[in-house]
């Protein structure tokens, strides 16, 4: 019975802490709900002071802006598009290298993307706008450009950006060919006739269906350049690093290679008659 009082005071301690306890919980509970509440609400605000450079035109300011937006709120229903829109700014900016970067980041982290399309159009676009018009020029850009055209074409068949590209499209693939074409006329005209020779035959092999009358008039020659080249490999002068079709073969195996090589082509560019 001594102890009786002391239990009594320890208990409605306990019971005050337990209580204090549920209140302080209720009320962080509720405060971080509040503050979701308004965290969303700052996102949608925060957005739209950001997109306000962008709208003007201001595109180095919206770039700061967008990204500071995105740092504050990466989880924010409004970070995708503004992720996409940062990627605009730089093409609007002609900075196609951080635009082809920002876009192809796009596309990777939300792959199932309503705007998938879009991006890969800008994609190939940014790769457009670097590639060099001239046909002496190295076109790998608009070999790039090309090559995500034609897997937004794959993908995206009825989009209205892959009927957008396809005038640029054949542009392109006349560009490369045209390219292709100088090179191989290059290498023909400095004599280097093995080099001359399989350069031809890739231009045959790739471009016959395709562009045949283009083709035909680079094999004008076609006689010339085989005999050219058997007779440099003959001589050993290999200045095509060796190439398979004639590596560790005899002067006759070399010339049945090459007369195959002639009658094939022949075949390919020969005029079709209806």
């Amino acid at each position: 019975m001594y102890f009786y009082p002391y239990f009594r005071m320890f208990f409605a301690s306990f019971h005050i802490a337990f209580l204090s306890v549920v209140v302080i919980g209720v009320g962080v509970v509720m405060s971080a709900c509040q503050s979701s509440k308004d965290l969303s609400m700052g996102a949608e605000d925060a957005y739209v002071k950001a997109k306000e450079s962008y709208d003007n035109k201001s595109y180095k300011n919206a770039i700061d802006d967008l990204q500071e937006f995105r740092s504050r709120y990466p989880y924010s229903r409004f970070a995708t598009t503004a992720e996409l829109l940062m990627a605009n700014a730089h093409f609007e900016l002609a900075d196609y290298p951080q635009a082809t970067a920002a876009y192809q980041q796009f596309t990777l982290l939300h792959p199932d993307h309503p705007q998938l399309d879009f991006a890969y159009y800008r994609i190939g676009l940014s790769y457009w706008k670097d590639a060099p018009d001239e046909e002496d020029r190295e076109q790998d850009f608009t070999k790039k450009a090309l090559n995500t055209w034609k897997k937004l074409k794959e993908r995206f068949p009825h989009s209205s950006y892959t009927t957008t590209m396809e005038e640029n499209y054949k542009i392109g693939e006349e560009r490369v060919m045209n390219s292709e074409i100088f090179v191989t006329k290059y290498y023909c005209k400095q004599e280097h006739w093995l080099t001359c020779f399989f350069l031809m035959d890739q231009l045959v092999v790739k471009y016959h269906a395709t562009a045949p009358d283009s083709i035909r008039a680079v094999t004008s020659d076609i006689e010339k350049y085989v005999l050219k080249a058997q007779k440099a490999g003959d001589e050993g002068k290999l200045k095509y690093d060796d190439h398979l079709l004639t590596r560790n073969l005899s002067a006759v195996e070399r010339s049945q290679v090459f007369s195959a090589k002639m009658a094939q082509w022949q075949q390919l560019v020969a005029p079709k008659h209806n």
